[in-house]
């Protein structure tokens, strides 16, 4: 499916932030969202094997001597995660869409901090479906370069806890808005 953005046809990247009061059935998303991403998470579960199989064989090796670690297609993305790391794993994503799920906005609020406005960033990329590029300044940083960004994100939390971790809103995100272009 395509999206008119700017009187351009783009694929749909959606951001959905589904806010509620603690004890208020989201929880009940969780369920829906195991079933829809099924197929996808049984991907990312053979790929995160066989990253931790190149671990457990490297562990011993010499830095010089251990092969590069491989750079798998992992599309099912946990929030989790650095925004640094999450920018990694979209960048092997070869142009396919990913997704993020998490039912606890509060934990990405307390483990990003300072990166909340990476992500912000990163959402408003996705969702114009423009060139994302993360530099760094040591060698050891991650750095990337993704041409065309297909990010999917759904997040669920008390009000307060998603504008923790969508603070930038009224200046960019929600003000990109589509509709679906004619004859589609």
């Amino acid at each position: 499916m395509k999206l008119e953005v700017h009187g351009k046809a783009r694929g749909l990247n959606l951001c959905s932030f589904i806010a509620g009061d603690f004890a208020s059935g989201k929880g009940q998303l969780d369920d829906i969202i195991a079933a829809w991403m099924q197929e996808l998470q049984a991907e990312a579960d053979i790929y995160t094997e066989q990253e931790e199989e190149w671990a457990t064989k490297t562990k011993r090796m010499k830095s010089g001597k251990a092969p590069e670690q491989p750079k798998l297609p992992i599309r099912m993305l946990t929030l989790n995660n650095t925004v640094a790391n999450i920018a990694d794993r979209l960048s092997n994503t070869e142009g396919k869409h990913s997704f993020s799920f998490t039912p606890e906005a509060d934990n990405v609020a307390l483990k990003w901090k300072q990166s909340v406005s990476d992500f912000s960033v990163m959402l408003r990329q996705a969702y114009d479906e423009a060139r994302y590029d993360r530099e760094a300044k040591s060698a050891e940083a991650v750095r990337v370069h993704i041409p065309k960004l297909l990010w999917n994100v759904t997040m669920c939390g008390p009000q307060d806890a998603l504008y923790r971790v969508v603070t930038s809103c009224a200046g960019g995100l929600l003000a990109r808005r589509g509709r679906l272009p004619r004859g589609e």
